[in-house]
């Protein structure tokens, strides 16, 4: 990953961090471990996006590049510990029938003839590795963060033939 890619990945995560209430300090040294993990591990190029894991909301940059997905997390320090905290990086070769996946979406009104706004749950229950799930939020009108891309992209490269929905006039059916 280039070093613009993974500053930007590391200000998403420390934005988290203080939004959680965390010292400065303390998230000064979690941006510094998180970009030179990301810089030295993660390939240039590829579609990331911080997700929460939804069993304990820590955060989690994943990234996705052809059939690699890479799970980048901040490891919790002993109290008193001094400079950057350890980071773990997990990839895992994903390929069709290599995981089930599901998707949970929760649809808001819609307000035009595009896509619905939604709050996606997507879990991807990998065979031989661990199950990774994050809620993602969609709405047409709004920028995205990267999670629907991410959940998206992901479930392709596994297998599920996704539509290209296009904002046309629908047609309602009962």
């Amino acid at each position: 990953m280039n070093q613009s890619d993974a500053a930007d990945a590391a200000k998403v995560m420390e934005a988290f961090y203080a939004a959680e209430g965390e010292l400065e300090h303390d998230v000064h040294m979690k941006y510094g471990a998180i970009f030179d993990q990301a810089y030295e591990h993660l390939p240039d190029g590829a579609l990331t996006a911080l997700v929460q894991r939804l069993n304990d909301n820590a955060p989690m940059l994943v990234a996705l590049k052809g059939n690699s997905l890479y799970m980048l997390t901040v490891q919790v320090q002993p109290a008193g510990t001094i400079g950057q905290p350890k980071t773990n990086c997990t990839m895992i070769h994903v390929q069709p029938g290599a995981a089930v996946v599901e998707s949970e979406p929760r649809f808001r009104v819609r307000s035009g003839a595009g896509p619905a706004p939604r709050t996606t749950t997507w879990r991807f229950k990998f065979t031989d590795g661990p199950t990774l799930e994050f809620d993602a939020h969609f709405h047409p009108d709004q920028q995205s963060d990267g999670r629907e891309a991410l959940g998206k992209a992901l479930a392709t490269v596994l297998g599920w033939d996704l539509p290209q929905v296009q904002a046309v006039p629908m047609v309602a059916m009962r």
